[in-house]
């Protein structure tokens, strides 16, 4: 998947890597484009597995980055309720802190969909589970979780539930 993030800046994606590209210049000739990169940056999850459709979702802001790993298990029981990478594209790019849901469980898809925001030094990130239970709307309602970094770490700071959530939305 091949996503254009700013002017120049794109974002390429295959199952299990991301890489940042900075596209310098674009010439197209009679035969095909010829594209000249500035720099490009592999980032993969350190404990990453095949299963856990690492960069499945992604978002980008202000040199933050949301990697989505909807089927990384997160616990280490072989059950799958996804996780988020963060990373930073800066001079040395890197990832350095993994998203969990407080009450994770099987199969949740969380990760699914991934959503950043950067505002006056202040770095949120929205995390979608499209398949998580809620005692109440039901099996498979779907919920999305709200971080923000304070300090060096991340707290999770809601969970939202549409208010016509049912099972199986």
């Amino acid at each position: 998947m091949k996503t254009k993030l700013l002017s120049g800046l794109w974002l390429i994606t295959l199952v299990g890597w991301v890489s940042v590209v900075w596209v310098t210049s674009l010439q197209a000739d009679s035969a095909a484009q010829v594209i000249s990169v500035g720099s490009a940056v592999k980032v993969t999850a350190d404990d990453g597995a095949s299963s856990d459709q690492f960069g499945d979702a992604i978002a980008v802001d202000a040199g933050l980055g949301a990697i989505g790993a909807a089927g990384h298990d997160a616990d280490g029981d072989g059950t799958r309720e996804g996780a988020t990478y963060i990373a930073w594209f800066n001079s040395s790019p890197r990832v350095t802190d993994k998203l969990i849901a407080a009450d994770g469980e099987a199969l949740d898809g969380f990760g699914h969909a991934v959503g950043v925001d950067y505002y006056s030094y202040y770095y949120s990130v929205i995390v979608g589970a499209p398949m998580d239970d809620d005692p109440v709307a039901g099996e498979d309602a779907g919920s999305a979780y709200v971080f923000y970094r304070e300090g060096s770490g991340w707290n999770q700071q809601a969970k939202l539930l549409a208010d016509d959530a049912a099972g199986g939305d």
